[in-house]
């Protein structure tokens, strides 16, 4: 699955922002024949709740894709 297409689906489905890509690091990517990744980055201030939205809406996208 394309992790572009991923944070663009949480974008403009749930407005979560995420990190896709390589992550600067595209010498381990390729090393570990992976294409890219998605991150979501998480801190004290995130919620319980926000923590779910994110889960649930990544796996109805996922059931689509």
């Amino acid at each position: 699955v394309d992790s572009h297409q991923i944070a663009l689906m949480l974008d403009e489905t749930a407005n979560i922002m995420v990190r896709s890509g390589q992550h600067c690091v595209h010498s381990w990517f390729n090393a570990h024949n992976i294409k890219n990744s998605v991150r979501a980055s998480v801190y004290f201030y995130n919620t319980i709740e926000e923590a779910q939205k994110f889960t649930k809406n990544l796996d109805k996208i996922l059931r689509i894709l």
